[in-house]
């Protein structure tokens, strides 16, 4: 029963990202059937349609063609997306190759309290907790969210740029 039209209304009346998982299982599909159909669908959308479907990790949504950026850009003045300071991309960086990472980690990576950089990036859920770390203190653990590799423009982790520094200390 699923057709592209279908997902398209589906993921614009949701207005963010879906899981594919609970889409599979909303259309009664297997998950990798499912996932294939997706992966033909951003194709076909890529090469003709105003909208795409952007897949970001184990989500999907709709999102405007990147060949209309500039039209974009100049209604809405680039104000889709607000800045993030240089202590947050540094922390989001450190996070996004470390993790998952304590803040102390993070703190002795940067040299200055991180604290609220780290509560920030979690304010836009850039970033999330994912536990706690079994060491002295037990600090919580921090990871990157979907929501971060859809600010990146990239479906997985996978697709960063490799690390410039291997020093552990960087």
């Amino acid at each position: 029963m699923l057709n592209a039209e279908i997902l398209e209304n589906l993921l614009f009346a949701a207005g963010d990202s879906m899981g594919l998982p609970e889409l599979a299982e909303l259309f009664h599909m297997p998950y990798e059937e499912f996932e294939s159909f997706v992966d033909a669908e951003i194709a076909r959308r890529e090469a003709a349609d105003g909208l795409i479907i952007k897949k970001f990790g184990n989500c999907i949504q709709l999102a405007t063609n990147p060949k209309h950026a500039a039209l974009i850009t100049n209604v809405f003045g680039g104000k889709q997306k607000a800045e993030l300071s240089r202590a947050m991309i540094e922390t989001l960086s450190i996070i996004a190759y470390r993790q998952p990472i304590t803040k102390p980690e993070i703190d002795d990576i940067r040299g200055v309290n991180s604290g609220y950089t780290i509560s920030a990036l979690l304010d836009r859920k850039l970033i999330a907790e994912a536990g706690r770390k079994k060491t002295i203190g037990m600090p919580m653990t921090y990871v990157t969210t979907e929501d971060f590799l859809r600010h990146m423009g990239v479906a997985s982790l996978e697709e960063l740029p490799e690390a410039l520094v291997e020093n552990d200390n960087i």
